[in-house]
C-alpha cells in the first residue's frame, strides 16, 4: 500500500514537470527583452500639474451646502476646536 502511494506520488510529479517546460533563456536576455517592451511601450499624453487643478480659495466653491448640514459643519469645527484648546502644550 504504501509502496503504491509512493509510486503514484513519484510518477505526479515527473507528470508535473513534464508539463511545464522551463524555458531555456538566461535571465540577461529576459531582462534585457523586458527592458526592450518597456521602452517601446507609448507614453503617456498628458501630465497634470497645479495649473491644471482650478484653485479653491480664490474661486467659488465647487458646490452650496444646505443650511443643514452647514450647521453641523459649524458645530463639528467648534467642537474640535474646543478639544484642541483643552491640549496641554
Amino acid at each position: 500500500m504504501i509502496l503504491a502511494a509512493i509510486f503514484e506520488l513519484l510518477l505526479i510529479t515527473i507528470l508535473a514537470n513534464a508539463s511545464f517546460p522551463q524555458d531555456n533563456k538566461p535571465l540577461g536576455d529576459v531582462a534585457r527583452d523586458a527592458r526592450a517592451a518597456k521602452s517601446s511601450a507609448p507614453k503617456s499624453g498628458h501630465v497634470t500639474t497645479n495649473e491644471d487643478v482650478p484653485d479653491r480659495k480664490g474661486g467659488e466653491q465647487a458646490s452650496q451646502l444646505s443650511p443643514k448640514k452647514q450647521a453641523f459643519c459649524n458645530f463639528l469645527k467648534r467642537r474640535k476646536d474646543k478639544q484642541r484648546s483643552k491640549v496641554v502644550r
